[in-house]
């Protein structure tokens, strides 16, 4: 599972949301969720983080930045040429070293827990320093 699809899962079960829920706020599929959620869908475009962080009620920004961190990963693979057969989860060693563990994909439960409640807290704190 995949460091974005791990916190949208964390997110969604804060919620107190099924997939099917999640998807009726949202608009996209349930499967696409399950999708995310599994890793079998790379993180998402912005527009796509938008929905789902207003369908969560969360700060767009706080998925965005591990949204973004995926797909510059992803990115920086295809340009070096690793076939996409080969890319999920794979990480060169100058990256492991410079890249957070979110960016690596390589939160485990524990820490997706850690960092959905992170995101959760700064998006009230945001939200109270704008009221």
């Amino acid at each position: 599972m995949d460091a974005f699809g791990g916190v949208l899962r964390e997110l969604r079960h804060e919620a107190q949301l099924t997939q099917e829920d999640l998807a009726g706020r949202s608009g996209l599929s349930k499967a696409y969720i399950s999708a995310l959620e599994l890793g079998r869908k790379p993180a998402p475009p912005f527009a796509v983080v938008d929905v789902l962080a207003e369908a969560l009620r969360v700060e767009t920004n706080l998925l965005w930045v591990l949204a973004r961190d995926e797909r510059a990963a992803r990115l920086r693979s295809r340009i070096e040429g690793v076939p996409a057969s080969k890319r999920r989860g794979q990480v060169s060693p100058a990256e492991a070293e410079s890249s957070s563990p979110a960016a690596r994909g390589a939160l485990g439960k524990a820490e997706k827990r850690k960092l959905a409640k992170k995101l959760r807290r700064i998006a009230q704190e945001l939200e109270s320093d704008t009221n």
